[in-house]
């Protein structure tokens, strides 16, 4: 047996008391790099290889030892934390829905549990899934993504608010297309890695098709969601210089596109948006017309208290008014009904958890589970941020879903794939090591004890 067979075997033999079986190729890597830098160490002082190589596997120690020590250090991290807040929000949603905005006081409530359980079924299969799979299908996904989109563009019907595509009898609101980009565009930015300029402004053309996608079916809350996303996945590349070294280059140049894109935006939407302002600040001015909602519901929480239920001004009548309740303004409901106290702890429960996805997200090594986790990440970072402000008579676009307490089963889904999806990459992500770019440089953790490559 020669001299580089008794490396690998010791390293196989190592890697066997892993129980965890995802981590044994990075493990026995690791190992193998190591015994070869002592090798090679012990062969500059003058040994001969085969020498060297049972000097270094001697150094190493028993592999029984090595590896039941190693089996203790490499295993899955269960999210048990951000685990049990998606529980707690998925029980928050579900009484919410069942008990407190039943649109008839004798409708059954069993059927209300069925979305919830199918959305913890797509949890855990999210949760157990794995994500290096999607970086080998960047590209595919991507495609079949606006495949899709452009499909329900020329098939879809008009209903409120959106684009709906008729699929039997489900209907898929296109709005929550929103929800998907984000994903799908860090897929196509990790398929651009390590190409300078280039994969920057191939970045930026990427961007534009979901984007166009999102002003047909006419969701402006979600483009705001996508571009948001989007735009924090380019900045993370280019700040860990995942495009290359010449990170203030890279950042001029995302800053003049984005500079570019927002003057177009103010340029073609000025009336739209000046309107939309208007009422934001004085909705009084036409308080039957554009700002009825936002009077209604700064009116109702005006007369809400701390805690017990608030009263209702004259003009208003009943909460119950307030249109697309149970989806768009359930937490007015909750402020009204069990006093502002509510809407203050479900404001929290979301800003701690998007507060520790998104900042576990930015240390993650791998440059896929990274780029995945914080797309996710910041997708119900933003629908929660922007549901709040627009729940407060704030928002100068209609919210698209509070994530698992809202009402409708495609949002609920959705939410429910997304975190799954970033709990499966905090769970598992050290497994994972970036495919060779082209110029031979791997971005991600060689091993538990290195840096990410920056």
């Amino acid at each position: 047996m020669g001299p580089s067979e008794r490396l690998r075997d010791y390293c196989r033999e190592v890697s066997g008391y892993i129980r965890w079986k995802r981590i044994r190729p990075s493990v026995e890597a690791e190992i193998g790099d190591h015994l070869q830098d002592q090798r090679d160490a012990y062969m500059a002082a003058g040994d001969d290889e085969e020498t060297a190589a049972g000097r270094a596997i001697a150094q190493m120690g028993d592999p029984a030892l090595v590896g039941r020590a190693l089996d203790r250090t490499h295993r899955p991290r269960p999210q048990w934390f951000l685990a049990g807040l998606t529980g707690l929000l998925m029980l928050l949603g579900l009484a919410v829905n069942c008990f407190v905005l039943r649109p008839a006081p004798g409708l059954l409530v069993v059927p209300y549990f069925l979305p919830y359980a199918l959305a913890f079924g797509v949890f855990l299969c999210f949760y157990f899934m794995d994500f290096s799979q999607l970086g080998r299908h960047g590209w595919t996904l991507y495609g079949l993504v606006l495949a899709f989109a452009a499909l329900g563009i020329l098939l879809g019907e008009w209903g409120p608010g959106s684009l709906l595509l008729a699929v039997g009898r489900l209907r898929i609101r296109l709005s929550y297309l929103a929800l998907v980009f984000p994903v799908v565009y860090a897929l196509a930015v990790y398929r651009m890695r390590s190409m300078g300029l280039p994969g920057i402004l191939l970045s930026g053309a990427a961007c534009l098709p979901p984007a166009v996608v999102l002003l047909l079916v006419s969701n402006l809350s979600g483009l705001i969601l996508y571009a948001v996303a989007a735009l924090g996945t380019l900045c993370l590349a280019i700040g860990r210089g995942w495009f290359g070294p010449n990170r203030r280059r890279q950042v001029l140049l995302i800053s003049a596109l984005l500079a570019g894109a927002l003057l177009c935006l103010a340029v073609l939407g000025r009336r739209y948006l000046s309107g939309r302002l208007g009422i934001l600040l004085h909705p009084e001015q036409d308080r039957l017309g554009a700002g009825y909602v936002h009077c209604m519901i700064r009116d109702i929480l005006s007369e809400s208290v701390w805690w017990g239920t608030g009263g209702v001004p004259e003009w208003v009548g009943s909460v119950e008014l307030l249109p697309n309740l149970r989806t768009d303004f359930a937490l007015v409901y909750l402020a009204h009904r069990f006093g502002f106290a509510a809407w203050l702890g479900m404001a929290a429960l979301m800003a701690v958890f998007s507060a520790v996805g998104v900042r576990k997200a930015l240390g993650e090594g791998s440059m896929l589970g990274s780029l995945l986790a914080l797309a996710a990440a910041l997708t119900l970072a933003v629908q929660a941020g922007s549901y709040l402000i627009c729940s407060l008579g704030y928002g100068l676009f209609g919210p698209l879903s509070l994530p698992f307490i809202s009402d409708g089963l495609g949002a609920l889904l959705l939410n429910a794939a997304l975190t799954g999806l970033m709990l499966s990459v905090f769970r598992t992500g050290e497994a994972y090591r970036d495919r060779p770019l082209p110029n031979g440089e791997v971005c991600g953790r060689r091993s538990a004890w290195e840096p990410p490559c920056i």
